[in-house]
């Protein structure tokens, strides 16, 4: 997923970024709707930029420019998150709660397949049976493959386990709730609920995509 530019290619996205952060420093004065604003594009950039040695020139710029220590040390903790969430590295430690109400982390489960994380919650119903809909089809098509591994975010467990009894069980399925949301949110890059992290049994990541583009490609 990640890759690195030629010198000679021009990064469009990283000029423009950059070029805004300079506008909005000359332009407001006023430092907390400076910082605000100047946090915003730092967030928007970092977010959908996929190139590593891109993703330090702005940083350095953006620390250059933004004089709020509080949002510096913010975006500073998002690049290390990106930095480590990235293919042929092991994926992030947070806690996690069993069906059983046992207490595991993410870096110890165990599976004799490759894993797929996704992520939802009890109060976006479309976006679950979307969800499950893409995971069964998948399964279907690809039943030795994976292993999924159903991180829901809520944090209410009675809710959590009474929606599981709505969801078709299936050896290729594990559910999960998050113990500390935002912990596992910041480490995981959870920007949208569609994401999904794979790795291969032994918790390398393999790839970082979206279950729908998982489900095209099984087609």
């Amino acid at each position: 997923m990640y890759a690195f530019k030629d010198d000679d290619v021009e990064n469009i996205d990283l000029n423009y970024s950059i070029s805004r952060l300079k506008f909005i420093n000359s332009k407001v004065q006023n430092k907390k709707i400076k910082a605000k604003v100047l946090r915003h594009i730092a967030y928007e950039y970092l977010l959908k930029e996929e190139i590593l040695i891109d993703i330090d020139n702005f940083l350095f710029e953006f620390k250059r420019i933004s004089e709020n220590l509080q949002i510096n040390d913010e975006i500073q903790e998002l690049y290390k998150n990106i930095v480590q969430l990235q293919i042929g590295k092991k994926i992030p430690q947070f806690e996690l709660f069993s069906t059983k109400g046992e207490l595991t982390k993410s870096n110890k489960i165990n599976s004799k397949k490759k894993l797929i994380y996704t992520f939802w919650s009890v109060k976006q119903d479309s976006h679950k049976n979307s969800l499950f809909n893409r995971i069964f089809k998948i399964i279907e098509q690809n039943n030795q493959d994976y292993t999924f591994i159903c991180i829901n975010i809520n944090e209410d467990e009675s809710e959590w386990l009474e929606s599981i009894k709505k969801i078709p069980s299936s050896k290729s399925i594990n559910h999960f709730k998050s113990k500390y949301f935002d912990d596992m949110s910041k480490k995981m890059i959870l920007n949208n609920l569609n994401k999904i992290v794979i790795t291969n049994k032994n918790g390398i990541i393999l790839d970082i995509s979206d279950i729908a583009k998982l489900e095209m490609n099984n087609y």
